[in-house]
């Protein structure tokens, strides 16, 4: 057992460098959030004509921190989360009857009656 320091007795907890473990953020939302905000925010403007469209990318970044405020991988874990569903959805769920999670395309078996 590794003691990180020599006085302690019982358990001992080792110190976590927290910025080795999150995504690469800007502002504080990971990148392709600020990416996806922007392209967003560009398109409102594009249609709308109007450069009050432009401040639809102060609610979204709002929300987007918030949302990466207690977990910073957020948006990473929702996207696992819905590529699993969505597949489980499209792919596996009547054939299965169970979720997997599989880049491979599993072929469909004839039913066969007896």
């Amino acid at each position: 057992m590794s003691t990180a320091n020599s006085n302690a007795t019982g358990i001992v907890a080792d110190t976590l460098f927290v910025a080795l473990t999150r995504p690469a953020m800007a502002l504080g939302v990971p990148y392709a959030v600020l990416l996806s905000n922007a392209v967003i925010t560009v398109e409102a403007f594009l249609i709308g004509k109007n450069l009050f469209c432009l401040l639809i990318c102060l609610p979204l970044h709002a929300l987007s921190r918030l949302a990466c405020y207690s977990e910073p991988r957020y948006f990473e874990l929702w996207s696992a989360w819905a590529r699993y569903a969505i597949q489980h959805a499209l792919a596996n769920a009547s054939y299965w009857r169970g979720r997997t999670f599989s880049p491979l395309p599993i072929p469909r078996r004839p039913v066969v009656r007896p």
